[in-house]
């Protein structure tokens, strides 16, 4: 009797020992979660961008932005970067220049990205505000020919 049990569970026992299958416990998906912190240079699912659009961006910086005096005296023209965080709530910190140009061209870009803060749509990750980076450039040129203001028609009195 107690061979033939060994020869039964020897019988029983190799079939378990063959099976290759490994058995995996699915575990939920993590949800994507995002540090509040986090500020994203690109690679985000809409873009921050000025809540009127780019065009009505250039036009603000067109309107405000002053030639500083010691620029336009040392002939100081260029292109450079503006660089700064646009916050989720829609305003903007860390104003930075890139290749500033210099004689106070890039403090005035700053003074003027600065009246822009609390206009901006933030960027989106999942369907959530997000914190990122965005990067404007910035234009100072001397006109070559001076702007004349318009004559104004004098009434003659008889």
């Amino acid at each position: 009797m107690k061979k033939l049990f060994i020869l039964f569970l020897s019988l029983v026992s190799i079939p378990l020992f063959c099976q290759e299958k490994d058995t995996l416990l699915a575990l939920p998906a993590a949800p994507n979660v995002i540090n509040e912190n986090t500020i994203f240079d690109g690679n985000t699912e809409v873009e921050a961008q000025y809540f009127e659009g780019i065009a009505a961006l250039k036009n603000f910086f067109a309107k405000y932005i002053k030639y500083p005096e010691t620029a336009i005296n040392k002939g100081t023209e260029g292109r450079f970067l503006i660089k700064f965080v646009v916050e989720k709530d829609g305003t903007i910190s860390n104003p930075t220049i890139i290749d500033d140009i210099g004689d106070g061209c890039g403090e005035e870009a700053i003074k003027v990205v600065k009246l822009t803060s609390g206009k901006w749509k933030a960027a989106q990750v999942n369907g959530m505000p997000v914190r990122s980076v965005y990067r404007f450039p910035v234009f100072f040129r001397i006109p070559t020919e001076p702007q004349l203001k318009p004559k104004r028609k004098s009434k003659k009195m008889h």
